[in-house]
This record gives C-alpha cells, sequence and structure tokens, in this order.
C-alpha cells in the first residue's frame, strides 16, 4: 500500500495516499463496535441479493429515523452526550458494520444501556422483515471517518467472533462479556448506585447463556433482541397472527422463511433461545409491552 501515516495526536490520524495524491483525516473514537453477518445470502441469485439491499438499506433507514427521534428528546440526547452523527453504519458484501461513538471509556456505562436497547431493536426489526444477523459486539478504541472507514482493535476484536454464533442474534465478544460480567458484580454489590428500576432494564437487555459456536461453546452474553419482539409484533397487516403472543408471533414468522441446508441447526438453536428468554420474561410475551420503557434513559446513572 502507498499509505503513511504524517500526523499522529491523540484524537486524529492524518493519512497520505500516494495513489490518488490526496490526504484524509481519521479519527481516534471511542465506543461500541458491531459486526453483522446475514444468514442465507451466499448462494442467493441477482435479483435475491438485489431484494435483500434493497430491504437492508430501507431497514437501516428506519432504524436511523428512530434513533435521530429518540435523540429529539433533550432529556435523552443531553444525558448521554449523543448527536445524530455518533451512530454510523457500513455495509460490506453482506455484512453491516454497525459504530457508536462515546467519546470516552467513562461514557461507556451510561450509553450501554442505550445502545444494546437499539441493537437489539435493529435485530429485531430485521427478523420482521426476513433479514437475519448474527454477529458481535466489542467497545474500545478505534479509527474512522466520514466516509464510512473503520479499523482499529475494537473492530478486529468483533470482526474474529461475529461468524462464529451459530443462531440469530449478537454476542458480546469475550471482552465485552468480561466487561458486562463486571458491570453486573458492581451492580449487584451496590458498587454502581444503579435504582431497582435501572437493575432490571439491565437484566433485559442481555443474558447470561452457553453460546453455540461454531466447534465449542462459550459461556458469555447474549443481547436479548427477542424481548423487543413485544413491542414490534404489534404492528398490524403483517400477515400474522395478530392474537398470538410474541413468542407465537416468532414460531409464526420463522415458519415462512426459507432454511437453507446447513443452516437448519443455527435456527434450532435461536429458537431455544428465544424459547429461553421469555421464559425468564414471561411478562414480555404480552405483545403491548413497550421494551424497555424509554422514560430509563433518562434518569441519572452513576459511574
Amino acid at each position: 500500500m502507498d499509505e503513511s501515516v504524517n500526523e499522529k495526536s491523540d484524537s486524529r490520524l492524518k493519512i497520505s495516499n500516494m495513489k490518488i495524491g490526496a490526504d484524509f483525516v481519521i479519527d481516534r473514537k471511542y465506543g461500541f463496535v458491531a459486526v453483522l453477518d446475514a444468514l442465507g445470502t451466499k448462494n442467493r441469485s441477482i435479483e435475491q441479493i438485489k431484494s435483500y439491499v434493497d430491504s437492508l438499506n430501507t431497514n437501516i433507514k428506519m432504524f436511523e429515523d428512530i434513533y435521530k427521534d429518540l435523540l429529539n428528546d433533550t432529556l435523552i440526547s443531553q444525558k448521554l452526550n449523543l448527536t445524530k452523527e455518533n451512530l454510523k453504519f457500513l455495509l460490506v458484501q453482506d455484512s453491516v458494520i454497525m459504530t457508536m461513538d462515546v467519546f470516552s471509556y467513562e461514557n461507556i456505562v451510561k450509553n450501554l444501556f442505550f445502545f444494546s436497547f437499539l441493537l437489539n431493536m435493529f435485530i429485531s426489526g430485521n427478523f420482521i422483515n426476513k433479514v437475519l444477523f448474527r454477529g458481535a459486539v466489542s467497545y474500545g478504541e478505534y479509527f474512522s471517518n466520514d466516509n464510512n472507514f473503520c479499523f482499529g482493535e475494537t473492530l478486529n476484536d468483533a470482526i474474529a467472533w461475529h461468524d462464529q454464533i451459530e443462531l440469530i442474534g449478537i454476542m458480546a465478544t469475550p471482552k465485552f462479556s468480561n466487561y458486562i460480567d463486571n458491570i453486573s458484580y458492581k451492580i449487584k454489590t451496590n458498587t454502581l448506585n444503579f435504582s431497582d428500576k435501572d437493575k432490571k432494564v439491565f437484566k433485559e437487555l442481555f443474558t447470561k447463556y452457553s453460546i453455540p459456536l461454531k466447534r465449542s461453546k462459550f459461556i458469555g452474553r447474549l443481547f436479548n433482541w427477542p424481548l423487543s419482539l413485544s413491542h414490534l409484533s404489534s404492528v398490524p397487516n403483517d400477515n400474522t397472527d395478530q392474537d398470538s403472543n410474541a413468542l407465537g408471533y416468532y414460531l409464526d414468522k420463522l415458519k415462512s422463511y426459507d432454511i437453507p441446508i446447513g443452516t437448519q441447526e443455527k435456527y434450532e438453536n435461536t429458537t431455544n433461545f428465544v424459547k429461553k428468554i421469555f421464559k425468564n420474561f414471561p411478562e414480555y410475551l404480552d405483545k403491548k409491552r413497550p421494551y424497555p420503557n424509554i422514560d430509563s434513559f433518562k434518569k441519572e446513572k452513576n459511574k
């Protein structure tokens, strides 16, 4: 590569690209990086791939609008210190890289709930529209710019694990799982002064689970995306049984999806996980229940 790093500061890198005779600046960032792999796209026809890309772009646009609407709430945007530019998407073949810049390590805790909520809504919203993701999330330092360029150890950590998970859903990488376990311990020992409501929301966002991987299992954290079906499944006119609960809605949607050979175990693992989640949180079987109460993001959380 005919590239060189000309300048380096605490927050920026300036890289010269000799091939095009131009410089571009990359920002040093700190936050969350998710790498998501779409299932069942490898052997699709050109027409099916075009339909997938159109659906995904539509889903991302809708999701970005939801994110922006949430930040229009002054209490949320001021508390989390986020703007509409903090959330970024990058499409690479059949994968999606999702990043959220929270500026510093100190902001990870107070943005952890919000990012996890957004990620769970993104996975379930795409599931409803037949775009099925598996993947991994990490946290820490990474580099990116406004031209959808991204690299760094945090991205590498998420990439290393994103295609290992054998179900529809998102795992925290071992590094990120350890961080979440640490937060969980501090909550239980009252080292972090969370309210009872905040503690409940924390449990609702991710679950300790024996995660099926390609060659083994890993006891770590899975994001509880099925719970957001209790909110999204109340959307009418989608050709499903409107009288079913959220689990019934999941099963009703699943029966209409193609299951290519070699992927059947992923679907079985997913259904086992979904049933486990609704067993742990039976109150979310009610499709009218919000996920979670958005007011939880407006309250102060002590570091």
